[in-house]
C-alpha cells in the first residue's frame, strides 16, 4: 500500500510539472519576453586607426595649440573615445562644450582609441605630448586598463563567449521556449561571473599590472616636470548593478592604491553613479556595457564641476551688470527713488 502511494504521488508530481512545462511554453509563445534590443541605444562606432595612434572619428587631428588657448587633453579607450555613441556624445567631447565662454578659449582633445590600455596610451601619448602642449591632461581609466595586449586579450574576451549547448540539447533548446529561454539566461549568468573574475584577476601581482602602474608613473612623471595637472578620471563598468551589490567596489579601492602610489589625483565617478540603473546606462546592457549617452552627460558634468572647485580650468566669464545692478550705488547701496 505505501508503494502504491508513493507512485501516485511520483506520478501526480511529474504530471503536474509536465503541466507546468506546457503553460509555461505556451505563455512565452503567446507572450514572448520584451525583445532585449528595445533598450539597445548603441550606434555604429568602427574605428581605422592602428594601435599606435588616437582614433579622432569626425574630430579632425589636433595641430599646434592656438595662441592663448587653454588646452585640455584627454587620453583613453573606448570609454573616452566614446565606443557605442556619437562622437559629440562622449564625455570629453560634451566637457569641451561646457568649456565654451570662458575667460580664456578652452579646447578639449580627445586622444583615445578603443582597446588601448593604459601601457598603450603611454607608448601612443609620450612622444607627442610636448608637441601637444597641454595645459591639463585627463586619463580615462576603465577596469580592465591593466590586461595585456593583442592575441592575449582577444583569447581572453572570446572566453566570454556564451558556450554552445551540448549536441543531444540542441534540438531541445530549438523547439522549446522554455528550454532556450532558461539556456539564454544560464549563458548570460556565466558569462556575467567570468566578466567579474576576469577583472579581478587583472589586479593581480604580475607584468600587466606592472606595466599599466609604470605607465601612470610615466604620465604623472611628465606632467611634474612640466607643471602640467594629470588627474585620472576612473569609470565604473556600466550595465552591472551600481548599487550596494556593484560586483567590482574592490577594484575601484585597488586603482585608488595604484594612483596613491604615483601620486597621482583621481576622480573615481562611481559615487557620482551610485542609486542610478546600470541597465540605463550602458549601451546595450548586459552585452556591452560602455556607456550610453546618458552616462557620458553625467560623467562631463560631474568632471566640469570638480575641474572648477579645484579651479583646473579658466573661470567663467562674469556675468554682464543687470539693469538692477546699474541702479545700485558704487557702495552697493540702492538709490533712492521717489513715488510721484
Amino acid at each position: 500500500m505505501h508503494k502504491v502511494r508513493l507512485w501516485i504521488r511520483l506520478i501526480t508530481l511529474l504530471l503536474a510539472s509536465a503541466l507546468g512545462l506546457g503553460l509555461a511554453e505556451l505563455g512565452l509563445r503567446l507572450f514572448p519576453p520584451a525583445d532585449r534590443e528595445a533598450s539597445d541605444t548603441s550606434v555604429a562606432t568602427p574605428h581605422h586607426s592602428p594601435m599606435w595612434q588616437p582614433d579622432f572619428r569626425d574630430r579632425g587631428e589636433p595641430g599646434p595649440k592656438p595662441a592663448g588657448t587653454f588646452r585640455v587633453l584627454a587620453v583613453g579607450d573606448s570609454f573616452t573615445w566614446g565606443g557605442g555613441v556619437h562622437a559629440r556624445d562622449a564625455w570629453p567631447d560634451r566637457l569641451g562644450d561646457a568649456l565654451t565662454g570662458r575667460t580664456q578659449p578652452v579646447e578639449v582633445v580627445n586622444w583615445s582609441r578603443p582597446g588601448w590600455n593604459t601601457a598603450e596610451e603611454w607608448r601612443a601619448t609620450g612622444g607627442a605630448l610636448d608637441d601637444l602642449d597641454p595645459d591639463l591632461v585627463l586619463l580615462g581609466f576603465c577596469l580592465n586598463d591593466p590586461e595585456g595586449s593583442g592575441r592575449e586579450r582577444r583569447a581572453a574576451h572570446q572566453a566570454f563567449d556564451a558556450a554552445k549547448p551540448p549536441l543531444l540539447l540542441r534540438p531541445l533548446i530549438t523547439a522549446s521556449r522554455v528550454a532556450g529561454l532558461f539556456w539564454s539566461r544560464w549563458g548570460a549568468l556565466r558569462r556575467t561571473r567570468a566578466v567579474h573574475e576576469y577583472h579581478r584577476s587583472l589586479y593581480e601581482a604580475g607584468p600587466h599590472l606592472d606595466a599599466c602602474t609604470e605607465a601612470l608613473h610615466r604620465f604623472k612623471r611628465w606632467g611634474h616636470h612640466r607643471q602640467v595637472p594629470t588627474l585620472l578620471v576612473v569609470m565604473p563598468i556600466f550595465g552591472a548593478d551600481l548599487g550596494p551589490g556593484y560586483p567590482y567596489t574592490e577594484i575601484h579601492r585597488r586603482i585608488d592604491e595604484l594612483a596613491a602610489g604615483t601620486d597621482l589625483e583621481v576622480l573615481d565617478l562611481l559615487p557620482v553613479y551610485r542609486g542610478l540603473a546600470g541597465s540605463r546606462l550602458a549601451v546595450d546592457p548586459p552585452v556591452d556595457p560602455h556607456p550610453n549617452e546618458l552616462a557620458h552627460r553625467i560623467a562631463a558634468d560631474s568632471v566640469l564641476a570638480f575641474l572648477d572647485e579645484r579651479g583646473l580650468v579658466p573661470a567663467t566669464q562674469p556675468q554682464s551688470a543687470t539693469p538692477s545692478d546699474q541702479e545700485a550705488g558704487s557702495d552697493g547701496s540702492q538709490h533712492e527713488t521717489t513715488v510721484p
